[in-house]
């Protein structure tokens, strides 16, 4: 009888778990970082609805799942936290423990933090040389306290944000790299190589230039760019290289 009573609980209890299930809806332009066996996704758009609902959740990568049935894979919701805002088409960065979440369209301020530990979510005050100009669909590259973005809508500049001290800079040169957005961005070392991705002038259209560098590389020490010799015949037109819906 006790053996019975059991099964039956059991199988009322996941009933109950698969029916009041958090399972994310479909949606773009959002982020996706991983932390300790856990991948925290982050913001996105909806289609015909604005911003995408459920705004912060995790999928436990540390657990067995199939991709065959996205409701029974180890989703849970984070979007009750207090004081977490929407983002679209923003950029992410993991610092040890916490996500740094930049730019986008978004109905909260310019940076967004997120601690993975305390569950915390904050929007802190920056100074310096912040960013004016549109940041949407840019990668950022974390070293040491230092983020590292890159481009944005119509320029070429470098904007680093120190996170001890949550303090913006910027840097410019005479050589720049081509792709202001839609790029990839991997950390080498100390410095950072660009591949491919799009820019658009304010007038909207894609522009040239002899001092462009369609694949490039920055120095993190000197502030620098130098151009990767050898790939330019192999590699172009990588547009997009970093989107995904």
């Amino acid at each position: 009888m006790k053996t019975l009573l059991s099964i039956v609980l059991f199988c009322i209890i996941n009933f109950h778990k698969i029916i009041f299930a958090f399972v994310p809806s479909g949606r773009g332009e959002h982020n996706a970082v991983l932390v300790d066996k856990k991948l925290y996704f982050h913001g996105g758009w909806a289609a015909g609805e604005g911003y995408a609902p459920s705004q912060l959740f995790y999928l436990d990568v540390s657990k067995s799942f199939t991709i065959l049935d996205i409701s029974l894979m180890p989703w849970t919701n984070l979007s009750s936290i207090s004081g977490v805002t929407c983002k679209t088409g923003a950029t992410a960065c993991a610092d040890e423990t916490t996500i740094y979440y930049i730019g986008g369209w978004h109905c909260g301020g310019l940076v967004s933090k997120f601690n993975t530990i305390s569950l915390q979510w904050s929007e802190p005050t920056t100074s310096g040389s912040i960013p004016k100009e549109e940041i949407k669909f840019v990668h950022c590259v974390i070293l040491e306290n230092n983020i590292y973005i890159y481009g944005g809508y119509a320029v070429h500049k470098m904007n680093i944000l120190d996170t001890s001290k949550l303090f913006w800079s910027t840097f410019t040169s005479s050589l720049i790299y081509s792709g202001t957005h839609f790029y990839s961005a991997t950390l080498l070392n100390d410095s950072i190589l660009y591949i491919g991705g799009a820019f658009h002038s304010l007038d909207g259209c894609q522009t040239n230039s002899n001092q462009e560098l369609p694949i490039s590389i920055y120095n993190t020490n000197d502030n620098t760019w130098r151009i990767v010799v050898g790939f330019n015949k192999i590699i172009f037109n990588f547009n997009y290289i970093s989107l995904y819906y």
